[in-house]
Parts: C-alpha cells; structure tokens; sequence
C-alpha cells in the first residue's frame, strides 16, 4: 500500500478506523469505483470530484456506520485523503447532497456502478468462490428485514418478522466465502418473491461472468415459485 505504514502493537488496541486504509487501497486498485463515478458525473474545477465525495462512504459503511455524520470527524483530515486514495475530504453535508443528486434522476446507472465494483474486487483481487462437496458454488439467496420503525423513512412498513417495521430488502450471496453479488431494495411490506426472479437470473449471470457454471441454487420455501424453477432449469 503506498504510503501507508502499519505497525503491530503491543497488546490490545482498538480502532474504528484502522480498516478505512485497505478499504481505500482495494477500492482504488480493484475497481474502477472512483474514477467511473468522476468520468460519468462532470463537475466544474476546482470542485470536488464525485468519485472523492463517494469513496469516503464506503469506507464508512465498512466500519458499519451508515449515517452522514459520521463522516464529521474525518472532514478537512489529510490522513483520512491520503489512506482513502482521493485528493480531498468532503464534508457530510455535501455527500448528502450528492446522493441526493443521484437519486434524483441517476439511481439506476449509480447502481449500475456500484454493482460492477462489487464484481470487479472479487475478480480481480482473484478471491475465491468456492465450491460445495458437489462441485457447484452455492447460491444463496433470502431477504433480510431491517428495523426502521422508529424513523419515517418512505418505504417503512411492516415486515413478515413480529413487530419489525422497516424495510425487506433481498440479498443473494455466493461460494462457501459467502460473497454479496446481488441485492434488491424492498418495502418492508412486499414478499420475497416479488422481483426475486430477476435478482437470481443477474445473479445467474454474474456468476457466468466469473468463470463459474455449476451453480446450486439455495432458497427457503417463500421462493417455492414456477419462474424460478423455470431459469433454474435453464441455467443448470
């Protein structure tokens, strides 16, 4: 990792922030997460580039924080640019406002994106997606309630968990690694299966796209459907 120096300690110490280094540094030679986002989204000079505003996100969502301020304390730190492999640090308010300009017209090509970087650092980082005892890698695939009943975020209803008020959405994972290669967002309200078939069949193909063929294909009884029997049978 250049320019970035690591030391072992002596004894337990504990950071939030240790990671955002090798999250930085396998964003940037992996993928092409940052410079897509800055090519794709112009803006004026001197301003700060899109793929700048966007990677400290992820970083931040890979320490498990989610929320806009809790990228305040790195704003205006030059360590946090240099480990993040970006050239500034925006400030909360204006990744907020850049998401807001996504959603805003550019939800599905951002999406378009941010799913290509996903498949790209696993396959270029060469990670390995690994078999069962049958051969086949594994395809997982079931939707996760989110508790959001305390907010009133649009979406927000009741999931098919007890007293759990949020969101749905579908995750799809692969290999014994269990690496995430599709995701669907889903109101809380909806049924898995609403829109499952497409997820899996783009799983499907995602996986083709890796070099894998046999696939075995793993989902509870709320997917017992005819379509996706159907793109099983045509995909085996």
């Amino acid at each position: 990792m250049s320019g970035i120096g690591m030391l072992g300690s002596e004894g337990l110490v504990l950071t939030g922030v240790g990671g955002i280094a090798l999250v930085g540094n396998a964003l940037f030679r992996y993928t092409d997460f940052r410079s897509t986002f800055t090519r794709t989204f112009h803006k004026g000079r001197g301003e700060i580039a899109w793929g700048d505003v966007l990677t400290p996100y992820v970083a931040s969502l890979a320490t498990g924080k989610s929320d806009f301020e809790a990228l305040r304390p790195w704003f205006g730190q030059a360590w946090v640019a240099k480990a993040l492999r970006i050239d500034r640090m925006a400030s909360p308010e204006t990744l907020r406002q850049h998401l807001d300009n996504l959603a805003d017209g550019h939800l599905e090509e951002a999406l378009r994106m941010v799913h290509q970087a996903s498949l790209d650092l696993i396959r270029r980082s060469g990670a390995p997606i690994s078999p069962c005892s049958t051969g086949h890698v594994c395809l997982d695939g079931d939707t996760t309630p989110q508790d959001n009943g305390k907010t009133k975020k649009e979406g927000v209803s009741r999931t098919y968990m007890p007293d759990v008020f949020g969101f749905a959405p579908m995750f799809v994972f692969a290999g014994v690694e269990g690496w995430c290669i599709r995701e669907e967002f889903q109101p809380g309200k909806q049924h898995g299966q609403k829109g499952a078939t497409a997820v899996l069949r783009g799983a499907i193909q995602d996986l083709r796209s890796m070099g894998v063929e046999k696939v075995l294909i793993r989902l509870d009884s709320a997917f017992d459907a005819a379509e996706n029997y159907a793109i099983m049978r045509c995909n085996a």
